[in-house]
């Protein structure tokens, strides 16, 4: 088996179906939005609490978890890109007539 023959398969299964819909539950626009308020309150409560320092560690960790999720189906992308690119015709004249 391919390399994109195994992430075709990986993309397609239930298992990481599940796991691009935990991600987006546990990380996504509504789940962030949620953890940065409740670092706000913190922020509020807490004077040794670092908000700047917990804010960028919350948009790390929902970069990386997102982008590992989306991996597998931008390299795929990024094949498809790379079979249509070779597919298109090679001009053969010469002076751009």
């Amino acid at each position: 088996m391919s390399d994109v023959e195994d992430l075709e398969g990986l993309v397609a299964s239930p298992g990481f179906l599940l796991l691009k819909n935990r991600a987006k539950a546990q990380w996504g626009p509504t789940a962030f939005n949620a953890r940065v308020s409740q670092a706000i309150v913190r922020a509020d409560t807490d004077e040794t609490f670092n908000l700047a320092k917990e804010l960028a560690k919350l948009q790390f960790a929902q970069q990386e978890i997102n982008a590992l999720v989306s991996w597998p189906q931008q390299e795929l992308d990024a094949h498809a890109k790379q079979l249509a690119k070779a597919a298109e015709p090679v001009s053969m004249m010469r002076g751009g007539r």
